[in-house]
């Protein structure tokens, strides 16, 4: 398999999994450029992780939904959507 495309599916699916494997080399290795040059991933990005590792540790035990509902209704044109639904339909 070519490396590009194991890089590829490896950040787009960046899971909490993901990420905790990349900030565990990185700490292993002590060394954030090797560990990018092994994963295909940019260094910023696993100094950011590293910086934020509590943070992502949280957040991965709290997340149980992907959004936060408001409760509020998002639309900023909620009359005009009515009306336009309610023309479309007649």
């Amino acid at each position: 398999m070519d490396a590009s495309v194991e890089t590829s599916n490896f950040i787009s699916s960046s899971s909490s999994e993901n990420v905790s494997e990349v900030i565990k080399m990185a700490k292993e290795s002590k060394n954030i450029n090797k560990c990018s040059r092994e994963t295909g991933i940019d260094r910023r990005l696993i100094s950011r992780w590293l910086k934020k590792e509590d943070s992502i540790k949280n957040t991965r035990n709290k997340r149980s939904r992907l959004y936060a509902n408001t409760g509020q209704d998002k639309s900023f044109y909620s009359s005009m959507e009515k009306t336009l639904y309610d023309w479309i339909l007649t």
